[in-house]
């Protein structure tokens, strides 16, 4: 916001508390809202409109992505089964000729 921006800013807040304070006497106003908070509103506002095409694009949330390393571990040589993986196969038979 340019220096010119806020004070515009700035004049118009206080005119709309000058009015406000004719029309109901000399109730007291809530105060405005303080810089960090309007940063806030704006940051909110822009992620909103920015993540609204992007959802529209898909039908469903991407799957997640395999975990780092668990293509290696799957074509390693030396990796060693799980234990649920040992558990699961059953006993080895042998076939028969």
């Amino acid at each position: 916001m340019t220096k010119a921006e806020g004070a515009e800013r700035v004049r118009e807040v206080a005119r709309g508390r000058a009015a406000e304070r004719d029309r109901t006497g000399a109730a007291a106003l809530p105060a405005a809202p303080r810089p960090t908070e309007l940063a806030r509103q704006s940051r909110l506002a822009v992620d909103a409109e920015r993540r609204r095409p992007r959802v529209q694009a898909v039908d469903a949330p991407p799957a997640a992505p395999s975990r780092l390393g668990e293509g290696l571990r799957g074509r390693s040589l030396f990796a060693l089964p799980d234990a649920d993986d040992a558990l699961d196969s059953g006993p080895v038979q042998e076939e028969q000729p």
